[in-house]
C-alpha cells in the first residue's frame, strides 16, 4: 500500500500502540493523548519485537506462562498505587511489574490475568483490522546508551504488519535515548519511507527519579507531531 504524507503537519493516525521496550512506552502514549484503551504489551517488558508480534499476529495463548514459570525477583515494583510483585518469565525472559498483587500468588491471580490479556490482544486486533492509519512506537528506556534494534529489525516488524493488516498504513517511531542532544537538535532519518528512528535525551530531571524514568513533559511535546482521531473505538 502506498505510503501517506508522514511530514505534513499533526499527523492523523487511527491508533497508535506501543510495541517496547517497557512500560514507560504506553505511559507516554497516554500522556500525550494517543492512547485510551489498554494493549498487551503496556506493562510488560524485555522480550523482542518479533516475540510480540509471534503472539499478536499468532497464538497468544501462552502469552502468560504457566505458574511454575513465573520467577520471582523478590522485590516490589515500589509503586505505591499499585504495588506488584515483580516477575520475569522461564520461558523467555519477559519482564512482569504490574500483574501480580504484592503478596497474592501467581497462581491466584492468573486466571484473571488471562482473561485481561484476551480482551487486550482481542482489542487491539479488532482495532488493527478496522485501522487506516495506525503508529507503532517502540521507545528504548532511558538507562540504553545505544540503539538496541537494528534496521532489519524494525523493517520486519513493519512488513510482518502490513502483511497480517494490508487496508493499514504503518509508521514504526523508534525513539532512543540520545545523551546531551536536546529535542530541537534531535538526531532522525527515515527508513524506507516507513520507520522513523529520533534519538534526542528524555531522561526524567526530576529530584530522585530512578534511572529509568522518562520526562513525560518533554515527550508529549515531542509527540505533538500526532493526532489521533475518533475512528479509534472500543470492542
Amino acid at each position: 500500500m502506498a505510503f501517506w504524507n508522514f511530514w505534513r503537519k499533526r499527523k492523523k493516525i487511527d491508533l497508535a500502540f506501543g510495541i517496547g521496550a517497557v512500560c514507560s512506552c504506553s505511559e507516554t502514549l497516554r500522556r500525550a493523548k494517543l492512547q485510551t484503551y489498554s494493549y498487551p504489551f503496556d506493562w510488560v517488558g524485555y522480550i523482542s519485537i518479533a516475540c510480540r508480534l509471534d503472539f499478536l499476529l499468532g497464538d497468544a495463548s501462552k502469552f502468560l506462562p504457566d505458574p511454575e514459570d513465573w520467577i520471582s525477583r523478590n522485590c516490589t515494583n515500589g509503586d505505591t498505587r499499585h504495588l506488584c510483585d515483580v516477575y520475569y518469565s522461564r520461558v523467555n525472559g519477559m519482564a512482569f511489574n504490574h500483574e501480580v498483587p504484592a503478596g497474592v500468588a501467581v497462581a491466584d491471580a492468573l486466571m484473571q490475568l488471562r482473561r485481561k490479556y484476551v480482551r487486550r490482544f482481542d482489542r487491539l486486533r479488532s482495532q488493527l483490522s478496522a485501522a487506516r492509519k495506525v503508529l507503532v512506537v517502540y521507545l528504548e528506556p532511558p538507562t540504553e546508551k545505544a540503539l538496541t534494534q537494528s534496521d532489519e529489525v524494525l523493517e520486519d516488524a513493519v512488513s510482518r504488519l502490513e502483511k497480517a493488516y494490508p487496508q493499514a498504513q504503518f509508521e514504526l517511531l523508534y525513539i532512543y535515548h540520545a545523551e546531551d542532544v536536546p529535542l530541537s537538535k534531535k538526531a532522525e532519518r527515515m527508513l524506507n519511507g516507513r520507520i522513523r528512528i529520533v534519538g534526542f535525551e528524555y531522561k526524567s530531571r526530576k529530584k530522585d527519579a530512578p534511572p529509568h524514568a522518562v520526562d513525560f513533559k518533554l515527550m508529549r511535546k515531542f509527540l505533538r507531531d500526532y493526532k489521533i482521531t475518533s475512528h479509534n473505538t472500543e470492542q
